[in-house]
């Protein structure tokens, strides 16, 4: 049983939600506790408390739509919006071992009542999870709650959404900015693409053709140490291009450039 990782991720969730950390500050706080943790615990982390954060409220959509009588509140509910992103959006879990996981998690934390509770509840989203993964919008009519929460997002930004781009526009959106982001490299040197790469629509951009090896991950592949590569989002990569292009027409041989937003500074080596 997942026992510490699970803790972590309600330390994330925690750190998050109630007292306003980043989510990278809060993975990196709950990492450093304790003993080493393994680079597959620490990936496991990160995939599941940046989904959690991302599904957030359509999370609570299908708690709260269980939970009838009283809704769960604090630990209880985090440890259960852990659990059900993993339901709906892990697809190589098996349900009964999440819900086996979960239970006894919140049994050792909270007791033998709450566990009850939350075993009943996962054991009905998991039978429907097909419902929950890719719920139908609510439509135009709906209230801006319902809108939003469907979204996945505050109230106010739903708003901002659909008041720019109309109803159907503002929810092909939300539903774009759901989805697992795709990893990205980009190439030392374009000409030369490993064999677990294939090139990618911009010059000097990759995508992995093979899965990511189970110890290690993405520092196990090769020319990871060697700095043949980077992982860089599709956008960056285009961004620096573009800026690229654009110095290279001032026709200036070495101009000087001040990058103010250089975090940990991918764009400002790009070639």
């Amino acid at each position: 049983m997942r026992t510490v990782p699970r803790k972590a991720a309600l330390q994330i969730l925690t750190d998050v939600l109630a007292n306003s950390r980043t989510l990278d500050e809060a993975i990196e706080l709950a990492c450093s506790r304790g003993p080493a943790m393994s680079t597959v615990d620490r990936a496991w982390l990160t995939e599941i408390s940046s989904g959690v954060v991302r599904h957030l409220r359509r999370l609570d959509l299908a708690i709260d739509s269980y939970a009838l009588k009283k809704k769960p509140t604090g630990k209880i509910r985090k440890i259960l919006q852990i659990a059900v992103y993993q339901l709906l959006h892990q697809d190589r879990v098996f349900p009964a071992t999440v819900v086996s996981e979960t239970v006894d998690f919140i049994k050792t934390e909270e007791g033998e009542f709450p566990a009850r509770f939350a075993n009943a509840l996962l054991r009905k989203i998991a039978e429907a999870r097909a419902e929950w993964k890719v719920p139908r919008d609510p439509g135009a009519s709906a209230s801006l709650d319902q809108k939003a929460a469907w979204a996945s997002l505050p109230a106010w930004w739903w708003k901002k959404w659909e008041t720019a781009h109309g109803y159907e526009k503002a929810c092909a959106i939300a539903s774009a900015s759901l989805e697992r982001p795709e990893t990205w490299f980009r190439l030392r040197d374009p000409e030369n693409v490993p064999s677990f790469l294939a090139a990618g629509p911009v010059t000097g951009s990759a995508r992995l053709t093979q899965e990511l090896p189970e110890s290690g991950g993405i520092s196990q592949l090769p020319g990871y140490s060697e700095g043949n590569w980077i992982i860089q989002d599709l956008a960056s990569q285009i961004l620096a291009n573009r800026f690229s292009e654009k110095l290279k027409a001032l026709g200036r041989p070495s101009p000087k450039v001040l990058d103010r937003c250089a975090a940990p500074g991918g764009k400002s080596v790009a070639p």
